[in-house]
Order: C-alpha cells, then structure tokens, then sequence
C-alpha cells in the first residue's frame, strides 16, 4: 500500500467527547455550504453525500458510480473534483442524458491520502467503485472506494449532473 500524505495546515479531527469553552475558540469553526444538494438533506439523512437527492430531483447513490476521475489543483485556491459515472444498468430515473456526478469542492485541505495499490486492479473498474461519501460536522469529508481513501475538509460543495466526464 502506498500512503501519501499532504502536511498543510494538519490538524485532527474534533473528538465530540471533549468540550471546548468559548474563550477556548480562537476563530469560529468552518461550516461547508452545499449547492446542488441542500445541507440540510445531508445532514439529516445521515448519508453524507453517499445517497442525496440533486436540486433537479434526481435520485444520486454513489455506491452505483465509478470513480473516473479525481482532480485536484492549487491555484488560485485549492479545489478538489471527483467525476463519477453511474453503472449503465443502475442509471437513476431523471439522469438517463446525464449519468455523470460531478462533485466539486473549494478551499480544500486534503489531510490524507491513501492508494492501495496491490489491490487496485484497473481492468476490472470496481475498485473504483464508490463505498462512501461522508460529512462530518463543520467541513470534514471522507471519500472511499475500494482501492482508494481520502480524508480533506472543504468550504463548499457543489453536486452537478453532466451527460459525461471530461476528454
């Protein structure tokens, strides 16, 4: 397995068992805003961005997508987007002409990073197959596929529905 690990800025997770106290909190905690889905849908459903109904109704469940691709730029800010294409045969009803999940973050921290490369059979795709998309409280967002695991926090989220990835 190859680990590799972006250092900027690293902190932990907030462990919810311990309290902080107002005078304790040099700046207020980050909250990540959505579009595409509302916060509320997954904050309440508890799925995380795993399975979200889109702002055109659609019906999203990612563990029915591939991962084919996964960006991540600099500059000017930091933005990480991951393309996902719904399996042909699990195609939900609205996304026939768009079976293409953007998903895309801004001012990003990618704490970690992890590729396991033994088990990455890119012959067969399912290792890029989506197992789970999750939020935790304030910008906290953890991406797994079978072969892939990415912890990152961001600012904002966007959910768009494309008729394919890009060239």
């Amino acid at each position: 397995m190859i680990v590799v690990r972006w250092w900027f800025g690293r902190r932990s997770a907030p462990d919810s068992s311990e309290g902080t106290s107002a005078s304790d909190k040099t700046a207020p905690e980050r909250v990540a805003t959505f579009s595409g889905v509302s916060r509320e849908e997954v904050l309440d459903a508890g799925t995380g961005l795993y399975e979200v109904i889109s702002d055109a109704g659609v019906h999203v469940t990612l563990h029915e997508t591939e991962l084919v691709r996964l960006e991540v730029a600099a500059a000017p800010r930091a933005e990480l987007t991951l393309w996902c294409r719904f399996d042909p045969d699990w195609v939900p009803a609205g996304a026939e002409a768009t079976p293409v999940v953007r998903l895309h973050f801004t001012d990003v921290v990618v704490e970690s990073m992890e590729v396991d490369e033994d088990g990455w059979d890119l012959a067969s795709g399912s290792d890029a197959q989506v197992r789970l998309l999750d939020y935790a409280a304030g910008d906290w967002f953890r991406l797994q596929t079978w072969a892939l695991l990415v912890d990152f926090r961001a600012a904002h989220a966007d959910l768009s529905l494309h008729p394919a990835e890009p060239g």
